[in-house]
This record gives structure tokens, C-alpha cells and sequence, in this order.
């Protein structure tokens, strides 16, 4: 997806979309506000289920839009994968409850849609350049593109500063 990102970014002689080693492509399972203290758990439940679970293979459906407040996010639709969903409840199951949440009704896994963010770096007032990318993603063959989601991790989504705090490999 980042060379499919990388060739965008050339093709309009700019970075609009965010390309950064630390804010790899990802589906996030849950969110939460970082605090320091959760870490402990956080880390636990991923060595936990990350030695439960194998390398996990999905494909891309599509492209879709959710509304976010004033502005858009445009991102890759996942194909349903049996696998991911058993990882998505135990990371629930692990973590509600024990650390707080937010955006809880998006991400809870009776109302979860399995997406993968694309970061556009201009967000505000940004549904010209969200059409912008649609159109060219368009000129790719994404239901093509085979993914591999080989970590379970801990990050920080955020464009400017991301981050990942701890992931583990799955076996």
C-alpha cells in the first residue's frame, strides 16, 4: 500500500498521503487514550494472543467513506476473514473492561467494519482531496492486493508523531 501511496504522492508533487515507517498500514481493533499505566495490560494481551494466532492473510474489497465530524476518512475495505474476527473479540475480551475506550460504538466487535485508514495529510476540509486519492486509487487493481497482518501492535495513529509503543509477531 505505500508504494501504491508513494505513487500518488508523485504523480500530484506532493505528500498527501502520509508515508512513515512507524505508521505502517494497519485494521486498529480498539481504541483507547494512551496512558502509561495501561501499558502493562496492553502488552500482555497482545504477547498473549499473538502466540495463540498464526500470520493472518486478507484480501481488500474495496474503497470506502466514513463521516467524521466536519471532515471525511477515506479508507481500504477488508474482506471478512474469520481468523482477524477471532482476534478482534479476544482483543476485546481482554481489554474492556480493564483500560478505557473510546469511540467504543465504531470499534466494539457487534458493530465493527475491518478497514484499513488511509492518512491524508490535509484533513480539513478535505473532501476534494479524498476524491482526489478515490480517483486515483481507482487505477489500481486493489481486490488484487494480497495483505498480511504479521504483528499485533500498539500505536499511535497520529500523522505528525506516530509511534508504536509495543508489538509482537504473530507465530
Amino acid at each position: 500500500l505505500n508504494e501504491i501511496y508513494e505513487k500518488i504522492n508523485i504523480k500530484n508533487n506532493e505528500d498527501i498521503i502520509k508515508i512513515n515507517k512507524d505508521l505502517e498500514p494497519h485494521i486498529s481493533l480498539y481504541r483507547t487514550i494512551y496512558k502509561k499505566n495501561d501499558e502493562v495490560i496492553i502488552n500482555k494481551t497482545i504477547k498473549k494472543i499473538c502466540k495463540k494466532y498464526k500470520i493472518n492473510k486478507f484480501n481488500i474489497e474495496g474503497i470506502g467513506i466514513f463521516p467524521n465530524k466536519n471532515k471525511f476518512n477515506l479508507h481500504f475495505i477488508v474482506a471478512y476473514n474469520k481468523n482477524m474476527n477471532k482476534i478482534h473479540q479476544e482483543v476485546w475480551k481482554e481489554l474492556n473492561g480493564k483500560i478505557e475506550t473510546i469511540e467504543k460504538d465504531h470499534y466494539h466487535p457487534s458493530s465493527f467494519v475491518p478497514h484499513i485508514t488511509i492518512p491524508i495529510v490535509k484533513q480539513s476540509n478535505n473532501k476534494t482531496l479524498l476524491l482526489k486519492i478515490q480517483n486515483e486509487l481507482l487505477n489500481y487493481d486493489i481486490r488484487s492486493i494480497k495483505l498480511s497482518a504479521e504483528y499485533l501492535s500498539h500505536l499511535t495513529g497520529n500523522l505528525n508523531t506516530p509511534k508504536v509503543y509495543y508489538k509482537s509477531k504473530f507465530s
